[in-house]
């Protein structure tokens, strides 16, 4: 994938809610089988075969919350684990489940993606201040250092609706998006701005070809999503991927190789 999880190790091996990529769910149990191989014989020379008992029960709740984290990828219930108790199909299909099949690409009932960027339509709080009598507002980028005043903001959802939107403007406009571009860039004092995080659609995709045509409000995590079902990535693609795509290109943000004009995909 284009962007990594990133969990803590509380979340990752002791608590049963959420979502476990199959990354991730390898890595913990290249980390907790390796910790308890240490510990058991830290135990043994150090006191007893004994001692070793007390490892155990800790053993099998990191086992039992992380399998049921993988479940959830898939929206299965935490209860499928049972089918252990099924003689040799049971266990078969557990451990496929676990090990190598792919999680939902979309969220489900029990998280987002993991791994996703946050839902950037729901992160206004504390960036848009109304004025107290009009409808200006003063919006401020990622850093919280550069806040503007804008005359009001509006957020079309098509083309039409922005034609329109610059067609009734006399003044200036300003265009933003995930507002991670720094230093001002994205907004100007008293104009009028377009927030194009509704514009987030993808309006056509060829497999085959491997190329992807969207909005430009959409992410960089929004593509590589979508992608990813069908065993493509972003090949060349903004260093972060909650920048939109438009917003990249507007401030010249790219990654290491320039010479794509366009995102292919591979």
């Amino acid at each position: 994938m284009a962007f990594k999880q990133k969990l803590p190790v509380t979340f990752l091996l002791f608590t049963f809610n959420g979502r476990l990529s199959k990354g991730a769910y390898w890595l913990a149990c290249l980390f907790y089988w390796c910790t308890f191989y240490v510990l058991y014989n830290v135990l043994m020379f150090a006191l007893s075969d004994s001692a070793t008992f007390l490892l155990y029960p800790l053993l099998f709740w990191i086992i039992t919350a992380t399998s049921i984290k993988r479940l959830h990828d898939q929206n299965y219930s935490g209860y499928w684990l049972f089918t252990a108790l099924i003689p040799v199909l049971g266990p078969l299909w557990l451990f496929w489940r676990l090990g190598f099949k792919k999680g939902n690409y979309t969220a489900n009932r029990y998280a987002s993606v993991p791994g996703a960027a946050p839902d950037y339509l729901k992160n206004d709080e504390g960036q848009e201040i109304p004025h107290l009598k009009t409808d200006e507002r003063i919006i401020d980028d990622v850093t919280r250092l550069n806040p503007v005043l804008v005359s009001k903001i509006v957020r079309p959802a098509s083309v039409e609706e922005v034609c329109d939107i610059v067609k009734d403007t006399t003044g200036a406009i300003s265009v933003g998006g995930g507002r991670f571009s720094m230093g001002g860039q994205t907004a100007s004092q008293h104009s009028v701005h377009l927030d194009m995080r509704m514009m987030n659609k993808i309006l056509d995709f060829s497999v085959a070809e491997k190329w992807i045509k969207v909005q430009a409000g959409i992410r960089w995590c929004d593509i590589q999503q979508h992608v990813d079902e069908h065993n493509l990535s972003v090949k060349i693609m903004q260093t972060y991927a909650n920048f939109t795509l438009g917003g990249a290109l507007g401030v010249n943000a790219h990654g290491r190789y320039i010479k794509y004009l366009k995102t292919n995909l591979r």
